[in-house]
């Protein structure tokens, strides 16, 4: 009985003031430094987004979409997905593109198998698959 009693009298639980987090002061401009960095790091990245670049060089989300929008005007960086909450980039590859010409702007279409340029560079370039295919059946 004695115990019951004792239980009303112990020390009332502190409640805790919540968690606290860290608060990352990121750049809001480029540093000559911090700009070199950048172009040297970034076009060779394989996955390029603007919470990538955040993390990476502590810059903030703003100046992480500017500078992703200059990367890809350069054609340095090529656009995978875009969306108006993620954007999604890779590295420019420079890539043969002998099997095919430009239509409009810049999409692609394939050139007809037959195709003089295409003849001549067929020697250890880049020609696709259904065009090996018919060159072999001639």
């Amino acid at each position: 009985m004695a115990a019951a009693m004792a239980g009303g009298k112990s020390k009332k639980k502190k409640w805790s003031k919540g968690k606290s987090r860290d608060l990352n002061q990121n750049k809001v401009q480029f540093e000559e430094e911090l700009y070199t960095r950048f172009m040297a790091e970034v076009p060779k990245m394989k996955l390029i987004t603007p919470s990538a670049l955040v993390e990476r060089l502590k810059v903030n989300a703003s100046l992480a979409r500017a500078a992703i929008k200059e990367l890809e005007a350069a054609d340095k960086i090529k656009r995978v997905s875009y969306h108006h909450s993620q954007w999604i980039y890779t590295r420019a590859t420079k890539v043969s593109l002998t099997g095919f010409a430009r239509v409009s702007g810049s999409s692609l279409a394939p050139l007809p198998c037959s195709s003089p340029p295409l003849r001549a560079h067929r020697a250890g370039l880049h020609v696709p698959v259904r065009c090996v295919l018919a060159l072999q059946e001639e």
